[in-house]
């Protein structure tokens, strides 16, 4: 079982880098302080609608 979980967190670490890399990509015109203020705002907004259910 170890060899899988293994496995699992080199998958979710290669997952998180690459939704990094995506977001990144997808942000590129924007300034880091503009890029934390929108990801700021996304987690505002997320906590609202997951408060809701």
């Amino acid at each position: 079982m170890g060899f899988f979980l293994a496995k699992g967190e080199a998958l979710t670490e290669q997952l998180k880098q690459l939704a990094e890399q995506s977001d990144i990509n997808a942000t590129q015109t924007l300034s880091e302080i503009e890029r934390r203020q929108l990801l700021s705002l996304l987690v505002k907004i997320y906590a609202a609608e997951t408060s809701e259910e």
